[in-house]
């Protein structure tokens, strides 16, 4: 059995049908209620199940892939015989040349000997050359470790001399303030002295008038014979006496003043020390918290680039993470709306799986019934056509579902009559009930079917247009088949109509 577009239109479900041949001899019996037509023994023949044309192009590709493989390989082998050839042929010739042609024989042995005493040669002096070089380098790294000892020397002596220098400076420094502290002290000392001669010529001159007025007593003294000489002694003893003492307190005066001076030198000169001392150590933390404040500094500016590069990339990553939260939200609204629809396209798909599964099981369990009822012998085998004018007596007759008598089973679902009269009695318990079946299927599609009420037709069919007609109109679509005329859509949607077709052996209900 082939497939394809033609077969398509004779099959449905798996059944063959030839109804626009029968459509031709049912119109000629549409006046009577029933009318027996001969079976074809074909339908007794099992069921040859057919190759699917995707099978088949895959069949014809494989077979082209295996054509240009065995192309492809005859090419492979004709080469290979080819290069056998060849390499045959440069083998012989390769023979030949060995067995005529005599090579001239050399000793090569002394060249060699001589090319390996030419590298010896040149291996010792470049082993002396070694040796010379590695005395050369140990004594160059003598040299270098000697110049760098005395480079730290120097450097350690240069040190010194900087702080001798800087100590030296600090004296240098502190005898030149000293010596201007000590020449401002001579000038307020010379100052002083000045200041105390002239006191002293004052006090002279004083005790010279004393002297003189005593002189004068002594004048008018002298009229009573007084010793004017010893007086003058006297006088000039008391002088010289006041004077001695004058001079002895001004020397101890200026001794004890000098000493004064002196022990304030000392305590200056040492507190001059300490403070040189405190000042080469503030100078220094100066250096040093200068030093400090400069690294500082560094490490600031490095900081606040690091903080900027830091903001930068911050702001840069977060902008990325924002932009990838976009598209993430993005993509996750787009997945959502995929999942709705994947989720709507698979109740759709599990629908008509499940209406494709109900389908499946009411013809197996029809044809399963037929073939019980074709081999048990006991029913008469025919095709029965329902008359549509009818009413409640147009019935329809199924291979295996008729009556023991042959009688048709009622549209609408009523038992027909024993006899082979068209349209009367309804109470043949034998006649299969075809709106059972009707109401069975659609009830398992959420449709129920009412008994004989289904269809606009009086009386009703079996099946109703929203239940089992959509499971027929599905499973046609999924299977590529179309309804024949008089079919979905019409008045009699419901009604069941079993055809045989001469060509198979198989069963087509519309």
């Amino acid at each position: 059995m082939t497939y394809g577009p033609q077969s398509y239109v004779d099959m449905h479900y798996g059944i063959p049908r030839s109804y626009a041949e029968r459509r031709s001899s049912a119109a000629s019996y549409q006046n009577e209620c029933h009318h027996v037509l001969p079976v074809s023994e074909d339908l007794l023949k099992p069921f040859c199940v057919g190759v699917d044309p995707e099978i088949q192009r895959l069949r014809v590709e494989e077979r082209e892939q295996m054509k240009h493989l065995n192309n492809q390989f005859a090419c492979f082998i004709e080469k290979v015989r080819c290069l056998q050839q060849r390499n045959q042929v440069l083998a012989t010739k390769w023979h030949f040349l060995q067995k005529h042609v005599a090579l001239p024989k050399r000793d090569l042995k002394p060249l060699f000997e001589n090319c390996i005493s030419n590298l010896g040669k040149q291996l010792e002096f470049l082993m002396s050359k070694k040796e010379q070089i590695e005395a050369e380098r140990h004594k160059i790294r003598q040299k270098v470790e000697e110049f760098k000892s005395k480079y730290e020397e120097e450097i350690k002596q240069r040190m010194a001399t900087e702080n001798d220098f800087v100590l030296l400076k600090k004296d240098v420094d502190s005898a030149f303030m000293d010596k201007v502290k000590l020449e401002a002290k001579a000038t307020a000392m010379k100052g002083e002295i000045e200041f105390l001669r002239c006191v002293h010529n004052e006090e002279i001159e004083l005790l010279q008038e004393q002297i003189q007025e005593a002189a004068v007593l002594m004048q008018m003294d002298n009229r009573q014979d007084l010793d004017v000489t010893s007086v003058l002694q006297n006088v000039e003893s008391w002088y010289q006496s006041v004077a001695q003492r004058s001079k002895e307190e001004a020397n101890v005066l200026y001794r004890s003043k000098y000493q004064e001076l002196k022990k304030q030198r000392c305590q200056m000169y040492q507190d001059l020390k300490t403070f040189r001392c405190e000042i080469g150590k503030l100078s220094w933390m100066v250096q040093r918290l200068k030093s400090e404040t400069e690294r500082k500094k560094k490490q600031v500016a490095c900081l606040q680039s690091a903080i900027c590069d830091a903001q930068q990339r911050g702001s840069c990553s977060l902008k990325d993470a924002q932009d990838k939260q976009d598209e993430l939200y993005g993509a996750l609204q787009n997945s959502k709306d995929d999942l709705a629809c994947l989720r709507q396209s698979y109740q759709e798909l599990l629908q008509d799986k499940m209406a494709l599964d109900i389908e499946i099981t009411t013809y197996k369990s029809l044809l399963e019934g037929e073939e019980t009822r074709l081999f048990s012998g006991n029913h008469r085998n025919g095709v029965v056509f329902s008359n549509p004018s009818k009413g409640v007596g147009g019935c329809v007759s199924v291979l295996g579902y008729s009556s023991q008598n042959g009688r048709l089973s009622s549209r609408s679902g009523e038992y027909s009559s024993g006899s082979r009269r068209n349209g009367t009695g309804h109470r043949d318990k034998d006649c299969y009930k075809m709106g059972c079946i009707a109401r069975k299927i659609s009830k398992n599609v959420a449709n129920p079917c009412t008994s004989g009420g289904e269809d606009s037709s009086p009386g009703g069919g079996c099946y109703s247009t929203k239940g089992c007609g959509n499971i027929f109109r599905d499973f046609q679509r999924h299977r590529g088949s179309n309804c024949v005329a008089g079919g979905y859509g019409t008045a009699h949607v419901g009604r069941c109509v079993c055809d045989y077709s001469r060509a198979s052996n198989s069963v087509d209900i519309c």
